[in-house]
């Protein structure tokens, strides 16, 4: 009983991290601009995967959170969520 107590309670941890690092991405996104708004849904997609595939290309020599990929990520989360 007491393990699943322990089991349920990490899970729901685990969920409101990732809930609040959405969150986070979105706000920064928004802070820095909305530099993808012209960009369709097709476009965007396109787009964040290019930066993907660059970023795994290089990424011993780029970190992560330059903003280029997450940019994209959080536009596309804020327009699926209307």
């Amino acid at each position: 009983m007491a393990d699943t107590e322990r089991e349920n309670r990490a899970q729901a941890d685990i969920h409101a991290f990732l809930q609040r690092r959405r969150l986070e991405l979105k706000r920064e996104y928004l802070t820095r601009g909305r530099r993808f708004a012209n960009l369709n849904h097709e476009q965007l997609t396109e787009n964040w995967i290019a930066a993907v595939r660059t970023w795994l290309a290089r990424k011993d020599r780029v970190t992560a959170g330059d903003g280029r990929f997450n940019s994209r990520a959080a536009i596309a989360r804020i327009r699926t969520a209307i």
